[in-house]
């Protein structure tokens, strides 16, 4: 925080500014008002809301002034590198946290675009913003060897990584505040998208420019060099990391993800950012890629599950890196064929799942229900679900089984528990069980037990004929049936409870629509099969369904198809702007 000398001035100065005229001769004002030692808590705090509407609605001329002088600030610094004084750095820092402050509350009014677009302040601003990103003494220090790659100075990225292979300069923290205050001011100055609107100006400016691709791979390199463990792995090493280098991270991925959604003029082929994304090829950089996810997020899980309370530093990045690892499976075919055959592959589900029953916001439940759905279209990442689990989640019940009674166990308790952050997802866990279901080979009591449970919830409400439950019906009823024809010898626990509930699956049977009469046929003709063992124990009946088989009465199994959900970058793009905006997310 700025001293309490500096805070006083400060905020006289604002009080000036929103209640009496500055003239043109008042030189003095502006110099003393950028000069001031302050935080973006000082300027939050003290610029209001109510202050910036009154600046725009009846001081209309300290606001342009205000707006050409922070501006100007910005593009001195930007052009002026070798003359950068203390002073300077100072004033040109209090522009970025002022524009960042009142750029987004003054597009809520009409009359702000006009403002904003005259005399080019906007693409100015944009353009200068963006520079000082990448501007010696202010934010990087580069070497004098300027090598260049499709347009990208490599010795101005912030890491190595993409791109650039040898290893970067080191920065200390006062660059990587002014990083963060940036990437602040960036992500403010694309917040003028209206809701169910794929762009804006200033967004075509972004994603059309070659210019802001430096700042997509600085941020993608700085993850990827995060390394959220800290020095060889140490307990309590993990503190030593920079907050603003996280803060940095999590902005600058909040950026990077919502201008990979946008629209520009020609359509999404002319996203530079969403090309950029989708066009990283080589092997080791997707790699690279993956580990910095995974470790993020496992760090996240591992601070709170650990022996030493406190040893691990829970950053506040996890819900940025689930956005990130969405972004990567739907837009970089090559880097989804590439994770899906790693050994540590099925480690993600553990940290993913524990982000799930924390019942986050709705939005992250679909990215992680997301990112599971399309994770089980691959043979590869199902079978690896038949890997024993040897710990499970502490919100969970204990049982003996693999990761996908892990994933089992884990979607029906959230869609049992009718919350209504997971509430909307619910068609999405079946999906993904439905997409692993025909290649598990065993499952556990519990799992079992919760798959019919799940049917007498939606079989109960499909009789009121709503459409979602009697969906969320038929996919249960093809999850049971895929487990019987593939994985008889494995589904005896299934078979067991379907015995239990046998009156259900009649009724199902009498009120199934056309399409799951197959399904419920298999169901009807298992229970059939063995309605005189109905009430012996469960074991017991374990041990005599394994010397059993319904060849001959079952039909063939059908063709295996992987159920595909697919999201609109428009639908993504609006959800991204309702969460990333909301208030504590700012």
């Amino acid at each position: 925080m700025g001293n309490s000398d500096s805070r006083t001035i400060l905020r006289d100065h604002i009080q000036q500014l929103v209640n009496e005229d500055i003239s043109d001769d008042g030189n003095d004002f502006w110099p003393s008002l950028f000069t001031l030692e302050s935080t973006i808590e000082d300027i939050n705090s003290m610029v209001s809301e109510d202050d910036i509407g009154r600046l725009i609605s009846d001081y209309r001329n300290n606001y342009t002034k205000l707006l050409d002088y922070s501006i100007q600030l910005l593009e001195e610094s930007y052009n002026q590198v070798l003359s950068l004084d203390s002073e300077q750095l100072t004033c040109t820092s209090n522009a970025v946290k002022i524009l960042a402050r009142i750029i987004p509350i003054s597009y809520k009014f009409p009359v702000s675009e006009s403002l904003w677009w005259e005399t080019s302040r906007a693409f100015r601003a944009i353009r200068s913003s963006v520079g000082l990103l990448h501007t010696q003494v202010y934010t990087v220090y580069a070497s004098l060897s300027i090598e260049k790659s499709d347009g990208i100075i490599l010795a101005m990225l912030w890491k190595e990584g993409l791109l650039l292979k040898d290893r970067a300069s080191d920065v200390p923290e006062p660059i990587w505040q002014r990083r963060f205050e940036l990437l602040t001011l960036v992500k403010f100055l694309i917040s003028d998208i209206p809701l169910n609107k794929s762009s804006s100006k200033t967004v075509d400016l972004f994603i059309t420019e070659i210019w802001f691709l430096q700042t997509v791979y600085s941020v993608l390199n700085t993850l990827i060099c995060f390394n959220p463990y800290g020095f060889w792995n140490l307990p309590y090493a993990s503190y030593v990391r920079s907050p603003n280098m996280e803060k940095a991270i999590k902005v600058g991925l909040q950026v990077v993800c919502l201008l990979n959604f946008a629209e520009g003029p020609t359509g999404s082929k002319g996203n530079r950012v969403k090309n950029a994304i989708a066009g990283i090829r080589e092997r080791g950089d997707l790699i690279s890629l993956w580990k910095a996810i995974k470790d993020v997020l496992n760090s996240v899980y591992i601070a709170k599950n650990t022996y030493l309370p406190g040893s691990q530093k829970p950053f506040k990045l996890e819900e940025e890196v689930l956005l990130l690892l969405f972004t990567l499976v739907k837009e970089n075919n090559g880097f989804l064929q590439l994770i899906v055959y790693q050994k540590d592959m099925i480690d993600i589900l553990f940290p993913i799942l524990h982000i799930l029953l924390q019942v986050p916001d709705q939005f992250i439940c679909v990215i992680c229900a997301y990112i599971i759905i399309k994770f089980s279209e691959h043979r590869r990442f199902c079978v690896s679900l038949n890997t024993s689990v040897n710990n499970t989640l502490l919100d969970l019940p204990l049982f003996t089984g693999n990761y996908g009674d892990l994933l089992i166990i884990t979607f029906s308790k959230l869609i049992l528990s009718k919350n209504p952050a997971t509430d909307h997802c619910s068609h999405l866990f079946l999906t993904a069980i439905c997409n692993i279901s025909p290649v598990l080979k065993t499952l556990c009591p519990i799992s079992s037990h919760n798959i019919i449970k799940l049917l007498q919830d939606f079989s109960l409400a499909s009789w009121s004929e709503s459409e979602p439950e009697v969906q969320a019906v038929k996919i249960l009823l093809e999850i049971i049936n895929n487990f019987i024809q593939y994985q008889w010898r494995g589904s005896c626990y299934l078979v067991y409870w379907l015995l239990q509930n046998s009156s259900m699956i009649y009724k199902i049977n009498k009120i199934s629509s056309q399409k799951s009469k197959e399904f419920s046929d298999v169901c009807e003709k298992v229970v059939q099969s063995f309605k005189e063992m109905k009430g012996i124990e469960q074991e017991q009946f374990a041990e005599i369904f394994k010397q059993t088989t319904l060849v001959g009465i079952l039909p063939l199994p059908h063709q295996i198809m992987s159920r595909k959900i697919t999201f609109e970058d428009k639908k993504m793009l609006s959800c991204c702007l309702k969460y990333f905006y909301q208030p504590g997310n700012e």
